[in-house]
């Protein structure tokens, strides 16, 4: 078994400076094997949950992955043995890597953060005619003092729907009821906490791969519209979103009624709901092999790694 585990080792470069190395070829693997992913997960329809839960995991994958690298940073980095900075670079690359690249996420988490809680902070009590309609449907709503056209989910830990005056005012209330409907289906999934997540790890790699995340954002729109519908008429939805077509809010924290991107899709998916249906075992089974196999690119060195560890301390 030793000899294994040295062999292993030797192939997988698990070890300073070759960290580095490995590093750079399972991380461009990787982001191959996720692309490779999404052109069948774009294959699968729309609405299916399926497809929302997949383009979520290639959305974070890359960035899970590379965090994965944090333990081996910890237990090669020496802040004692540092001299310059180029022997800093060249004897702990990855660690420096690592440090930059969660660094650069974390700052923009926290920016952003900082941008919707200043958001919240101008909600104040709902109208009356906008109260109602919260509690029929058993969610908490805030409302904002302007003529813009906003209608989000906002907060992370907390999260609650924002309806601005203007939109209250251009709505009926099929339509208001309607877009609630669909609000009220991101924070049953808690669309505001793993939209967060996705971004901050969507951010924690050298090369950001954004087929992953954008899939995910619109999976999820079209989640919520198919669950909106069951209890609105697609017509009345198909309205609201293109009077909101307009309004782009691009924030983490945020998760908004009507994305420019994914408007012309949706609208045609609610007003085609008797399209027929497509076989999506093939796509389901070839993306989830995919990501299964990008896992794996990442996992079976760090495993190895483990175990030389665990070797190493049961001979002594």
């Amino acid at each position: 078994m030793n000899e294994w585990i040295q062999h292993a080792t030797g192939i997988f470069w698990l070890g300073q400076p070759g960290d580095v190395l490995w590093l750079a070829t399972a991380l461009a693997a990787l982001q191959v094997l996720v692309l490779r992913a999404m052109k069948y997960i774009e294959r699968m329809e729309p609405a299916d949950g399926a497809r929302l839960r997949l383009a979520w995991i290639a959305a974070v994958m890359p960035g899970t992955a590379f965090l994965a690298l944090t333990p081996l940073m910890i237990h090669t980095f020496n802040f004692h043995a540092m001299g310059s900075l180029a022997c800093m670079v060249h004897c702990y690359g990855l660690a420096c890597l690592v440090i930059a690249v969660v660094g650069r996420a974390a700052v923009r988490a926290w920016w952003q953060t900082r941008g919707v809680a200043r958001l919240m902070t101008l909600a104040g009590e709902p109208s009356s005619r906008l109260k109602q309609f919260g509690a029929q449907l058993s969610i908490s709503v805030r409302q904002l003092q302007t003529d813009s056209s906003i209608f989000a989910v906002a907060g992370i830990w907390k999260p609650r729907v924002l309806v601005s005056q203007g939109a209250l005012f251009r709505l009926t209330d099929d339509e208001l009821r309607a877009a609630l409907l669909h609000e009220k289906a991101h924070l049953r999934r808690h669309e505001t906490l793993r939209f967060a997540l996705a971004a901050f790890l969507n951010d924690c790699t050298p090369v950001r791969t954004r087929a992953g995340f954008d899939a995910y954002r619109k999976a999820r729109e079209f989640a919520a519209d198919r669950e909106a519908v069951r209890e609105a008429h697609p017509i009345t939805l198909a309205t609201v979103l293109l009077s909101f077509a307009r309004l782009e809010i691009a924030s983490r924290g945020i998760v908004q009624l009507a994305e420019a991107k994914n408007i012309k899709d949706r609208v045609a998916a609610l007003l085609n709901p008797s399209q027929p249906t497509v076989d999506t075992s093939r796509p389901l089974a070839l993306a989830a092999g995919f990501l299964a196999a990008g896992a794996m690119t990442v996992g079976l060195p760090l495993a190895i790694h483990a175990l030389r560890i665990a070797q190493c301390a049961s001979s002594h």
